[in-house]
């Protein structure tokens, strides 16, 4: 009895660090009410002839090969910490500029799988229920597609009627507000505001961009 007295005194102590693993201990010993220190004040309250209850391990033991793979784990993520405090704030920067830098680059095979194409605008339209949104009929050589752009407030539908523009024309197709959009136009933004990409000239209808 000595022994589970001693448990239930320990658990009221450890509670407030380890609440739901000492709740558990005093739970099993048999124990009611809310845990408080006041009942670590009080010897005996488990009676002689409790029945403890047999349970889940509180702390289940780790194997020998688990161990070494959280040291292990615990020692890399260490040496990489102090590997990082160590760097000077110039070897940071300079890091920081090559992640970046090669996150922008694109390899040419890459860049050749994307088919850029100048297209004519047949016609415009606002996406009923989408402020942003205007439909566009578009011819890239002799075929005709619906694409989707997010221009409405910068250019009125009318306004692009007629104007050639280019797109991406090998871009899977994607479903906006119910309406398939089967390509992207290309237009670049600063604070002004968006302005749509179109050749210094007008070219034939499908022309590939280089």
């Amino acid at each position: 009895n000595t022994a589970a007295e001693t448990l239930r005194v320990c658990s009221l102590l450890l509670y407030p660090a380890m609440p739901g693993k000492c709740k558990q201990l005093l739970d099993q010993l048999g124990t009611d009410g809310e845990p408080s220190l006041e009942q670590a004040k009080t010897w005996g309250l488990v009676r002689p002839g409790t029945r403890v209850a047999v349970g889940e391990p509180l702390f289940p033991r780790i194997d020998a090969k688990t161990t070494l793979r959280l040291r292990s784990g615990l020692e890399k993520e260490g040496g990489k910490r102090m590997e990082e405090e160590s760097k000077t704030k110039e070897e940071v920067k300079s890091e920081k500029e090559n992640v970046l830098s090669g996150e922008e680059l694109v390899d040419i095979d890459y860049f050749k799988k994307v088919k850029l194409r100048t297209a004519d605008v047949i016609s415009a339209e606002k996406v009923e229920g989408a402020d942003k949104l205007l439909r566009l009929q578009i011819r890239i050589g002799e075929d005709t597609r619906q694409i989707l752009a997010g221009i409405a407030q910068w250019y009125p539908p009318e306004s692009l009627v007629g104007k050639q523009i280019v797109v991406v024309a090998n871009l899977k197709p994607a479903r906006i507000r119910g309406l398939e959009s089967n390509g992207m136009l290309l237009a670049a933004q600063d604070q002004e505001g968006v302005v749509i990409l179109t050749p210094e000239r007008r070219t034939e209808s499908g022309s590939r961009i280089k």
